[in-house]
């Protein structure tokens, strides 16, 4: 929660506008969420229990997002157990300096 928390920070230094969903969102995100002015999409995991049920969960949410034109970006060890290879606008950032620059 507190790195998510400092890339927040990062974010609104670059004029970003924040919605923090906090921890333990749920990952299906309704359409509508996405649909509210986002461009950005940022997806933080420390741990994944179940990864057959969140890599179909985060299928659909990585296709929703690219539906509406919405660049994914994604951090944190639990994605290391995800395949994201069939999604190009999904990109992982490994360190805080990626999320500053990008």
């Amino acid at each position: 929660d507190i790195a998510l928390k400092m890339v927040g920070h990062i974010l609104e230094v670059r004029g970003f506008k924040l919605i923090f969903s906090g921890q333990s969102t749920p990952t299906l995100i309704r359409k509508e969420v996405l649909e509210f002015e986002t461009d950005r999409l940022y997806i933080a995991s420390t741990y994944i229990a179940n990864v057959d049920e969140t890599q179909s969960q985060m299928n659909g949410l990585f296709t929703m997002a690219g539906d509406l034109g919405i660049k994914t970006f994604i951090g944190g060890p639990g994605f290391d157990k995800l395949d994201t290879s069939a999604f190009p606008e999904v990109e992982r950032l490994l360190n805080f300096k990626e999320v500053f620059e990008k």
